[in-house]
């Protein structure tokens, strides 16, 4: 990958992947890498990728039409192929033999039984990394089961955190069991083609969306194995200082600890009990948080997100505005930022799209660019194939005194983050061998030691 790059190279501007994908999970892994650089070819059947029937607008069944694949597919290249052509499955071979990195996210078995081995490539060439993304993993008794976003976020315990408390689970908006499925595939993907760089051996990844639900569920784990018990369902406001509440033209959101109550009650206008006992451990006692169960929903009411926002912000208290879709596209910050860009599809015209959600140094949050028509690249991808050369030893020499179990051994990182997100990810470093030095205050530990 890129060590020297401006703002038109991209980190991954060196990569060629070959993204065999049907639904969202494949799809979005291989947005991620194209955004970055990476010449994304994705293998499309006859009549089009199966997230061009998602998302059309008033009964529209134009395939070009669909905003969902506008969204997945921006910035790739597409080939028509059909699977079940011997000839055709010929030429996808000879792609993937081009391609550092497979992305594939049909049944288990399905690619196999129409002629076409991931696996058997990786024998081929050992420097290719394969990514196989299935509902539950490439073995196991439950290969063959089948999920939607609904039941796959079920399967892996998401839906049992969602809703009220007494009430029943409720599915999250849109397709988030794939879309954090296609994240994990992404930063595994990475660490593959990192490894295959040091050693010039890739790597076969199998992705479990069941899995990585599981492994997203925070407390719900330890929480099992620690206690012998399941999480308890808390709902939306597990905590008073916690949640989402009503303002008066829309929501407000507070993620507040023990030790920000103070600035909560100055926001709320209520500075005096920051002396009151029922206060002293701050606001998650049992009897502060009742207290402030009505406080807080009674005071958003009265005011308009921006007008908390405004006042939150005086007293460095953790409220937050939770905009509309429509706010986000007039949203300061992202103007701010470029984090949205204008791109002209030919069926589509003119619209936008999110850049990327990492920064690189100069080369920024990556270069957004429209979805292909189906097929539209089908005759120059094909062409390529007699002219290119698909040895890559120049580009990863093989260097056998690498622990190849281990792709990140040697690397050393210095992990000052708290909570969630920074941890996760520090996490998931630890697992693929670099040495993650966790930094916390002397008064200020990670506040999730203490939060289950």
């Amino acid at each position: 990958m890129n060590n020297h790059l401006d703002k038109n190279t991209q980190i991954l501007s060196d990569i060629k992947v070959l993204e065999i994908s049907t639904g969202v999970s494949g799809a979005f892994a291989g947005r991620l890498l194209s955004i970055y650089g990476a010449d994304v070819i994705v293998v499309e059947p006859p009549d089009g990728h199966q997230t061009r029937y998602e998302s059309v607008w008033d009964g529209d069944v134009n395939p070009e039409n669909s905003t969902l694949f506008a969204y997945l597919g921006s910035g790739k290249r597409s080939i028509q192929l059909d699977l079940h052509d011997e000839i055709q499955i010929s030429y996808l071979k000879q792609l993937a033999l081009s391609s550092d990195v497979v992305i594939e996210n049909y049944p288990p078995g399905f690619l196999k039984d129409c002629g076409f081995d991931a696996d058997e490539i990786a024998n081929t060439d050992p420097q290719i990394t394969i990514c196989h993304i299935s509902s539950f993993g490439q073995t196991g008794p439950n290969i063959n089961w089948k999920t939607t976003s609904l039941t796959a976020a079920a399967a892996g315990g998401q839906l049992y955190m969602t809703g009220g408390a007494d009430k029943p689970p409720m599915r999250t908006a849109g397709h988030q069991a794939y879309y954090q499925t296609g994240l994990h595939a992404f930063g595994a993907i990475l660490t593959g083609l990192y490894g295959s760089r040091i050693s010039g051996i890739g790597d076969i990844i199998d992705l479990s969306v069941q899995e990585v639900q599981v492994a997203t569920l925070e407390g719900g784990g330890p929480n099992a194995l620690w206690y012998g018990t399941d999480y308890l369902r808390v709902g939306n406001n597990p905590r008073a200082m916690w949640g989402v509440y009503k303002s008066k033209n829309g929501h407000v959101g507070i993620a507040s600890m023990p030790r920000q109550t103070n600035s909560v009650l100055d926001v709320l206008g209520f500075s005096e009990l920051k002396e009151d006992p029922v206060f002293s451990a701050g606001g998650w006692s049992t009897e502060a948080d009742e207290l402030l169960k009505s406080l807080i929903p009674d005071f958003t009411a009265k005011y308009t997100s921006e007008e908390i926002f405004d006042m939150a912000d005086t007293y460095r208290a953790p409220f937050a505005m939770i905009p509309t879709p429509k706010n986000l596209l007039e949203w300061n910050h992202y103007e701010k930022t470029a984090f949205w860009q204008k791109v002209s599809h030919p069926s589509l015209g003119e619209h936008v799209l999110p850049s990327g959600p990492i920064i690189f140094g100069e080369s920024g949050r990556g270069i957004a660019r429209p979805s292909p028509m189906i097929g539209q690249h089908s005759d120059e991808i094909l062409s390529e194939l007699n002219s290119q050369n698909t040895d890559k030893s120049e580009k990863n020499p093989l260097n056998k005194e690498c622990d190849l179990s281990l792709p990140l051994k040697g690397i050393t990182v210095i992990d000052t983050t708290q909570v969630w997100s920074g941890p996760y990810g520090a996490r998931f470093l630890a697992d693929m061998g670099a040495e993650v030095i966790k930094v916390e205050g002397p008064t200020f530990p990670d506040p999730i030691r203490t939060a289950f």
